[in-house]
């Protein structure tokens, strides 16, 4: 099974109170390349689910004084997706019934027969295969590569996708760069995908969008009361994404003193969850992204400059979409026929007018601003192609008919800006660092122009 393309290795939890029998165990366990722990009593491997996730819990039916049968559905309350498989030195077909009926995936007798052990693995393995495929497409759409036409026509696009392909195995950090809206999220989504990390988690965090402390919390995890709020633990991203990987968005936003902590992650791959001193390890890639220059950060003491050294070992600079305008027709093809799916409406394309539009028009949010037009335009048309007038009036508006030189006003010329930054950013806040203007003012724009 180790030596299999498709292998997916376990991670597996022995609760057994006989050292000699668990290490023996483990050694086999870990040959067949899984990585296991151990723990000798019911009650510290039950704390031990507090503080990670497994695959695989051997459950020995005789711990001393506790019935293991009488923990399957504690266990499985508070670790839904782990796999129970009771062992016992005293095996008795009527045990066994009882053990699967209360909630067991298996039974296994000792000494253990390694062919059977191997076996109910390699079931297991097949089982949670099909289990991350039902949680991919529950977590996507058709859209989730929306943002990324991964057969461009344009040379510095074609050049971009095969530096990703080829970086994607080498589990290096990655520095994503470019204008916002260019598909960062999706082309770090992609390289996990082309990476030997596809089986495991994908997380997104975006760095801007919370506060210092839950930003801390929602990276390393927390534990319970250790912060107004922390009504319950959490493990966080990291622990979230073992053997996966994460990305992190907009990282030249991220508050100094956790640059500090991503930095000992980076380097050592320890950390610590928020109120708690145990140190814990976590084999996680991560990628980063940003539309800031971070050297100009370092050089203001923003951004720890041993950090963007240690980020930057491989960055991919994306091309906006005014720049690969051969690739628009072919996107806007692809976001039409997803967006009219998830509308239920029957849209086959755009007429002449709107792709000559789409194709002209400079896109200054690029294809989160196309996304959004198409998405307008989807919901107003009630017709089976797209007109040029469907496609949103503030984009026409800001796109067409005011322009730098125009024989307008100043205010008109400064509200079409203000509206353009904010109708393509991600939030407020982004919006408010473009324009160097603070975020009340920016709601009350908002309200006063509804765009709520």
């Amino acid at each position: 099974m180790k030596n299999s393309n498709n292998f997916l290795p376990l991670s597996i939890l022995i609760i057994d109170d006989e050292p000699n029998i668990a290490k023996t165990f483990r050694i086999f366990l870990t040959s067949l390349g899984h990585r296991v722990e151990i723990e000798l009593n019911i009650h510290s491997g039950f704390a031990k689910l507090e503080d990670e996730l497994f695959d695989v819990i051997f459950l020995d039916i005789r711990l001393g004084m506790e019935n293991g049968m009488e923990w399957i559905q504690k266990i499985h309350s508070h670790s839904p997706n782990s796999k129970i498989i009771m062992i016992t030195a005293y095996p008795g077909m009527q045990e066994a019934i009882e053990c699967i009926k209360s909630g067991a995936f298996d039974f296994l007798s000792k000494p253990f027969n390694p062919d059977l052990v191997t076996k109910t693995l390699e079931r297991i393995v097949e089982i949670k295969k099909l289990e991350n495929e039902v949680k991919k497409l529950k977590s996507s759409d058709d859209s989730k590569f929306d943002h990324l036409d991964v057969e461009s026509q344009n040379p510095k696009m074609v050049r971009v996708i095969s530096i990703a392909k080829q970086v994607a195995n080498a589990d290096t950090t990655v520095l994503l760069l470019g204008p916002s809206g260019t598909g960062k999220t999706t082309l770090a989504r992609s390289i996990h995908e082309w990476s030997g990390r596809k089986n495991f988690p994908f997380s997104v965090v975006s760095c801007p969008t919370l506060n210092p402390e839950l930003l801390e919390s929602e990276l390393f995890g927390h534990v319970k009361g250790s912060f107004t709020g922390a009504f319950k633990d959490n493990i966080g991203r990291v622990a979230h994404c073992d053997q996966g990987t994460l990305f992190l968005d907009e990282v030249g936003d991220l508050p100094t003193n956790i640059q500090a902590k991503l930095l000992r992650f980076l380097q050592e791959k320890e950390y610590e969850r928020l109120g708690e001193s145990r140190t814990r390890t976590a084999d996680v890639r991560i990628i980063t992204a940003t539309n800031q220059d971070l050297e100009e950060l370092v050089k203001i003491g923003k951004f720890r400059e041993d950090l963007y050294y240690r980020i930057k070992v491989f960055p991919i600079e994306l091309v906006s979409l005014k720049e690969r305008k051969e690739d628009i027709l072919s996107i806007s093809a692809k976001l039409l026929r997803s967006l009219s799916k998830q509308n239920k409406k029957m849209i086959l394309d755009f007429s002449d007018e709107a792709k000559d539009f789409v194709v002209n028009y400079d896109w200054p949010g690029n294809i989160r601003e196309l996304r959004n037009s198409i998405e307008r335009a989807v919901i107003l048309c009630n017709q089976s192609f797209i007109s040029k007038e469907d496609l949103s009036e503030k984009t026409m508006n800001v796109g067409n008919r005011l322009k730098i030189g125009d024989n307008v006003s100043l205010d008109e010329i400064k509200d079409a800006h203000i509206m353009a930054i904010l109708l393509n950013s991600k939030s407020v806040k982004e919006a408010s660092d473009i324009l160097k203007i603070d975020q009340a003012t920016l709601w009350r724009f908002r309200q006063k122009h509804n765009l709520n």
